[in-house]
């Protein structure tokens, strides 16, 4: 496959995908969890494989610094983590509520996950607690990858083996009650989709990967299989409904899709470079560049629009305008988000450790 240094567009198309359904879920509520624990467990596996993808040759080539990778990606996020926090401190506040300082200090420090409990867990910004566990993997990643990438392949069955009876050992002895403070959200766990992301990109830059993709080519095979994949994962909804206890759904339930999507997109993208093009793919990637933005702020969008309609005697008998506005306005911010704040900051001397 192509240098682990190509840039993939076709991992910003996922992203949207991603961020489309973790979006629904908060907008539609618990009917649609489905499309939260689903998007969530895409987001890792990719964090697992694009990092891999980006870095695995700098591991390889003692030139990788975890100081400076962690320090990188934290300016990414965190200054606008923190000011969506302050603003759930502050909208509390001026509810009447206490602001509960412990509960802050956790989320601020990114350690709130590792508390397994419900108050902590979604605390004022309640999806940021997604990022407590990806930094987890950020101080890991270069042990993680060197170690996913270069162990000989009996010996990574036998780890993934034992890592998967553990798992499922918890999964069958913990309460249901407990699973979004465990199993979803506690970062031992987590780690197991960044860890299955290094293993998918081992596997597509390996002689074997090169040969899959290879026999990849056919438009019609592509469009058969991209419509056999969708209606299993729209099947897999039924399963998450109906049929599988919760501590199987949400979370070991996406992982074939989260990898069958990553490597579909991938694959479609190497054969067929010209569909990246696509004013249609065009804007899906734009979404899924700002995915980050999107995740951060969409909560207090939803807020701030919600309050406005309520507050305009709309809320309650407008409710498709509202949504609506809902969904436009998340798209924008975000774009104004990257544009005024999060671009100008991160080339601001404060975050360039050696300025020019």
């Amino acid at each position: 496959m192509a240098s682990s240094q190509q840039k993939l567009k076709s991992i910003q198309i996922l992203r949207c995908l991603a961020i489309t359904l973790i979006v629904a879920s908060h907008l539609i509520g618990k009917e649609f969890d489905f499309g939260g624990e689903s998007g969530v467990s895409i987001f890792f596996v990719l964090s697992g494989f694009v990092l891999s993808w980006a870095y695995s040759d700098k591991i390889a080539g003692g030139q990788f610094s975890t100081k400076s990778f962690v320090f990188h990606q934290l300016t990414k996020f965190y200054p606008l983590m923190a000011v969506s926090v302050f603003f759930f401190v502050f909208a509390d506040w001026h509810a009447g509520y206490p602001v509960s300082w412990g509960k802050l200090v956790a989320k601020l420090l990114l350690i709130n996950t590792w508390f397994c409990s419900k108050e902590m867990l979604f605390a004022y910004l309640g999806s940021s607690w997604f990022l407590c566990d990806i930094v987890v993997f950020y101080f890991l990643f270069k042990t993680m990858n060197r170690t996913l990438m270069k162990m000989r392949k009996g010996r990574l069955l036998l780890l993934s083996g034992i890592v998967l009876v553990i798992y499922f050992s918890f999964v069958a002895i913990l309460p249901a009650y407990a699973f979004n403070w465990t199993l979803y959200s506690f970062p031992p766990f987590r780690l197991i989709d960044c860890a299955i992301g290094i293993l998918l990109c081992r596997f597509c830059v390996s002689d074997t990967g090169e040969r899959f993709v290879r026999e990849f080519t056919s438009v019609r095979l592509q469009v058969w299989l991209f419509a056999g994949l969708l209606m299993l994962f729209i099947g897999s909804f039924f399963l998450y409904q109906n049929v599988l206890p919760v501590n199987v759904r949400g979370v070991s339930l996406f992982w074939p899709f989260a990898v069958a999507f990553i490597f579909y997109a991938i694959s479609v993208e190497r054969q067929h470079p010209q569909l990246m093009g696509v004013p249609v793919m065009r804007g899906l990637a734009f979404i899924g560049d700002i995915s980050m933005e999107i995740f951060l702020t969409h909560e207090a969008v939803v807020y701030m629009c919600n309050i406005t309609a309520y507050r305009l005697g709309i809320y309650y008998t407008h409710h498709v305008p509202v949504l609506l506005i809902d969904i436009l306005a998340i798209p924008l911010f975000a774009w104004l988000t990257r544009k005024y704040f999060v671009v100008p900051l991160q080339h601001s001397r404060f975050f360039i450790r050696n300025p020019r």
